[in-house]
């Protein structure tokens, strides 16, 4: 059994062109799983429930781990070009709204499936696609939503630890930008959460003891003493901010640590698998991780790592205004999971192969079922997304009354009480769409995902070129993508998809 991670040199090379050379879909069939969750199964310890009635609500839902594309944009822009680990589906889908229409969600968390089809039979590179219409691939969107209403949504009270590196490499704008970043937190704390502040460099000192987040003069104090010098040691900062959060660990509040940092240890445990393990260990009494980024050189693969596990989250503050986003407008949502360790566990049907999985991490692929398996999904003001890739193998449609069943399975999931949730999901499919020689999206946002996934397989691809000294390959293959997203736009009919065709031809531009 292998993971996404474990086969992604393997896949790489063949899921790209499977995105990249699709010219449209076809909407069949949707279907929408709903968990049975509710203001009162929500309560727990630490899970107080949230404030507001449920039920066709207007917020979102997002799987955990990254949450913006901005350090891409941001050295894009700066004229720089990423490296492949730096390209994440999941943060870029993160940043887009991507609900699929049907009826409003009518509980805490919703999932909804939409299945489409598209005629092309895909080679080993983009410009060698040709059409076959025997070798169709199906791909199936998905959504996850949510029944609270923004309106009035509130937040449970928290036990927060304030976790900042403050050593030399955060000298400059990225201390200034980590200051107003927390200055915009503390606006948002309440008398019933507790706040503590933890400082490392060197070694790790407490800045701030439990403080009710009502005393926000004392708070902005202790912030005021922050400045940057000396080493990185983040296993002391996370260690004493751990401890921090013990005292006040109970039914009343939820428990997060947030860490500020550029993220490049250089004493103390340097290792991912160190952070690893003891972010996992945190998480396994209830205290979730929220990591924020600041500086070009912010080590994306390190904090990735540890805020895909359970409870975990991660942001790049870019600038001023990126910051005003997060905590002027995401800071209650982000502090708020629906569910851990949600298992989609997908039965695949005679007539068709899994081949992937985009926009989560951990997947596992057999001849006649898969899992997708994400450690929390949070709550949002963006309706989420996955997309999962299938092929017809050429064996006969299975299905009758002219509806073709292209996945089923089990969906299941962690309430944050504790309790266990298990929904069916289906997805069908019209047996003509298999025949139909045209192909078109009845969902806008369906198209969206493809475009974006698009986007970020072909950057990907691009940019290995491009680091492998076939510069002229990765600018080719980047005009193709261009084109590609210009198309979807122009078929949305809308300029959703314009600032990703701009970042596309500034990355061309900065592979001369």
């Amino acid at each position: 059994m292998k993971t996404a991670a474990t086969t992604l040199a393997r896949r790489e090379k063949v899921m790209l062109p499977t995105l990249l050379t699709l010219a449209g879909m076809t909407l069949i069939g949707a279907l929408a799983a709903c968990g049975g969750m509710n203001a009162d199964t929500m309560a727990g310890p630490g899970h107080g429930g949230h404030g507001g009635n449920v039920g066709g609500g207007n917020l979102g839902a997002t799987a955990g781990g990254a949450q913006d594309f901005r350090q891409v944009r941001q050295l894009i822009e700066q004229g720089g070009v990423p490296e492949v680990d730096q390209l994440y589906v999941e943060g870029l889908l993160s940043e887009h709204d991507l609900p699929l229409a049907g009826p409003a969600c009518p509980q805490l968390l919703c999932l909804n499936l939409a299945a489409g089809v598209t005629q092309t039979r895909f080679a080993d590179l983009p410009d060698e696609a040709s059409a076959n219409a025997e070798g169709r691939t199906v791909l199936v969107q998905v959504g996850m939503s949510s029944g609270l209403k923004a309106e009035t949504f509130r937040r449970e009270p928290l036990n927060l630890t304030l976790v900042v590196d403050v050593s030399g490499s955060m000298l400059g704008p990225k201390m200034s930008d980590t200051r107003y970043a927390l200055e915009r937190l503390v606006d948002r704390l309440d008398e019933g959460d507790m706040v503590s502040l933890v400082a490392f460099s060197d070694e790790a000192s407490l800045r701030l003891p439990p403080t009710h987040g009502g005393d926000k003069a004392t708070i902005r104090a202790a912030i005021a003493t922050l400045k940057a010098r000396g080493s990185t040691n983040m296993e002391a900062g996370l260690k004493l901010g751990y401890e921090q959060l013990a005292e006040h660990q109970g039914a009343k509040r939820a428990s997060r640590l947030m860490l500020f940092t550029d993220a490049t240890p250089n004493v103390g445990a340097t290792h991912a698998g160190s952070f690893s393990a003891l972010v996992t260990k945190a998480a396994g009494h209830g205290v979730g991780l929220t990591a924020f980024g600041v500086g070009l050189d912010f080590n994306t693969q390190l904090i990735d790592l540890i805020a895909n596990l359970r409870g975990g989250n991660y942001f790049y503050l870019a600038d001023s205004e990126a910051i005003r986003t997060v905590f002027d407008k995401d800071f209650d949502y982000l502090v708020t999971p629906l569910a851990y360790d949600l298992k989609l566990e997908l039965t695949i049907p005679e007539g068709f192969r899994f081949v992937g999985a985009h926009g989560v991490k951990d997947w596992t692929a057999g001849a006649k079922t898969s899992t997708l398996t994400v450690p929390t999904v949070f709550l949002s003001r963006k309706k989420g997304a996955m997309l999962v890739e299938l092929e017809r193998d050429g064996i006969a449609l299975q299905g009758s009354d002219g509806d073709v069943a292209v996945l089923s399975g089990k969906l299941s999931y962690e309430l944050p009480n504790g309790s266990q949730q298990e929904d069916q999901i289906a997805a069908v499919l019209s047996r003509a769409a298999f025949a139909n020689a045209d192909e078109s999206y009845s969902q806008p946002a369906v198209r969206r995902v493809v475009a974006l996934v698009s986007e970020v397989n072909g950057m990907k691809e691009a940019c290995r070129r491009y680091w492998a000294g076939q510069r002229d390959d990765a600018r080719a293959l980047l005009s193709q993508v261009e084109a590609l997203l210009q198309g979807h736009q122009r078929a949305l009919g809308d300029s959703s998809l314009q600032a990703e065709i701009d970042l596309l031809a500034k990355l061309r531009s900065n592979m001369k």
